[in-house]
C-alpha cells in the first residue's frame, strides 16, 4: 500500500516536472526526478505498467526532442528508454517500451551507450595509430608530418570527449572506469609526442 501511494506520487510529480514548458528552469530537479523514477522502476514490481499507463514515456520523449533540454537530462532519459526498450523477456507484456525505443532509433536518435562506444573506439584507434607512428620513426621529421599532426589533433579531440564522458558518467562505474583508462592512454601518447 505504501509503495503504491509513493509510486502514484512520483508519477504525478514526474509528469509535472517532465511537462514543464521551460526545461532549463529546473534541470537538476528534472535529473533527480529521472533518477527517482529509475529507482522505483527497479524496486517496485508494478512500476513499469504504471509508467506506461501514466504516459511518462511520452513526456520523456518530449524531453529528448526538446533542443533546450540539458544534455545530462537528455542522456539520462535516453539511457532509461534504451535499457527498458532492450530488456528481453521482462517487459514483453508491455510493448510500449520496445516501441518507444525503436521509434526513437528509427528517427536517428543516438543513444548514449552508442555514442560512448563510438567515442571510445575513435580515441582507441587514434591513440594506437599515433603511438605506432611515433614508435616507428625516431627522427624529428615525423613530428611535423601531416599524418602525425592529424592524429595529434584527433587525440586532443578524443581527450576532450573522454573527459566530458568522465564528468557526465554519473553513477555508471563501468563507463567511468573505461573513460579514465582511455584518458590515461591518450595522456601517455601525448606525453610521448611532447618529449
Amino acid at each position: 500500500m505504501k509503495q503504491r501511494k509513493l509510486l502514484d506520487g512520483i508519477l504525478i510529480y514526474m509528469n509535472y516536472i517532465m511537462s514543464i514548458s521551460t526545461p532549463n528552469a529546473y534541470p537538476r530537479v528534472q535529473y533527480l526526478t529521472l533518477v527517482l523514477l529509475e529507482t522505483f522502476v527497479k524496486n517496485c514490481e508494478k512500476a513499469f505498467s504504471e509508467v506506461a499507463v501514466e504516459r511518462v514515456l511520452d513526456e520523456m520523449v518530449k524531453l529528448i526532442d526538446d533542443p533546450q533540454t540539458v544534455v545530462n537530462n537528455r542522456n539520462k532519459a535516453l539511457m532509461l528508454i534504451e535499457s527498458w526498450g532492450q530488456s528481453s523477456n521482462e517487459l514483453r507484456y508491455l510493448p510500449v517500451y520496445e516501441e518507444t525505443f525503436k521509434s526513437l532509433k528509427s528517427r536517428g536518435i543516438r543513444f548514449s551507450a552508442e555514442q560512448i562506444k563510438e567515442a571510445f573506439n575513435v580515441a582507441q584507434n587514434s591513440t594506437e595509430l599515433l603511438n605506432t607512428v611515433l614508435s616507428s620513426s625516431p627522427n624529428e621529421d615525423v613530428l611535423k608530418d601531416d599524418l602525425t599532426t592529424t592524429l595529434l589533433h584527433q587525440c586532443h579531440e578524443s581527450q576532450f570527449t573522454v573527459q566530458t564522458i568522465i564528468k557526465t558518467s554519473g553513477e555508471n562505474e563501468a563507463v567511468l572506469f573505461e573513460a579514465l583508462n582511455m584518458n590515461d592512454e591518450i595522456q601517455k601518447v601525448l606525453s610521448k609526442y611532447n618529449r
